[in-house]
């Protein structure tokens, strides 16, 4: 993300709430955290601080570049163009989770060009597939092929977003929906107790 900001880690004893204050001195106004305390599951949380809303999702089946063979080149200064299929314009809840992940992953109106870059380009596509009650992530390269058409090419990482829970402020407040599903063992896992 090129207007992104790297952060340290949150030690285990702050809890989620210690974000938001990390958030705020650094004038961020988004976070993605992720969630790595059971060895066995991975959770994302993508949330708006300090108001919200917040959503942690549960992620699975990813693959990264180097195990897909995919072709990457990087492409400093460059924004994606972000995209999503009609299953997010179905509910209330999937249109708060688009609107979320536009502002995670969208760069903001304003945000200045790195030093040295003439012109803003988009150069990668981030696609948001909804099925199966999950969210499908993939990244495309665009660009134009040899013959002067336009080309699209994935680039990876892939991964899926299994929605676990939305609240209504940053990583604290009212659960608006719940999906216990997310957060179940998944097979061939046993339960820890």
């Amino acid at each position: 993300m090129p207007h992104g900001r790297t952060g340290g880690k949150l030690g285990v004893d702050a809890g989620l709430e210690g974000v938001v204050p990390l958030c705020e001195d650094a004038d961020c106004s988004m976070a993605l955290l992720l969630d790595a305390r059971d060895p066995r599951r991975l959770y994302l949380w993508a949330a708006g601080c300090p108001d919200g809303p917040s959503a942690m999702f549960r992620v699975l089946n990813v693959h990264t570049v180097a195990e897909l063979k995919l072709d990457v080149r990087s492409a400093g200064s460059s924004r994606s163009l972000l995209c999503f299929d009609q299953g997010f314009e179905a509910c209330a809840e999937r249109r708060v989770l688009k609107a979320l992940l536009t502002r995670t992953f969208g760069v903001p109106r304003g945000t200045r060009l790195p030093q040295g870059a003439a012109v803003e380009r988009v150069r990668h596509a981030l696609c948001f597939s909804w099925l199966d009650d999950r969210i499908w992530l993939r990244v495309y390269r665009l660009g134009i092929g040899l013959d002067g058409t336009r080309d699209l090419s994935e680039i990876g990482p892939r991964l899926v977003l299994q929605p676990v829970r939305v609240i209504a402020s940053g990583f604290s407040g009212a659960i608006l929906s719940s999906h216990e599903g997310g957060a179940t063992n998944v097979a061939g896992e046993e339960d820890p107790d």
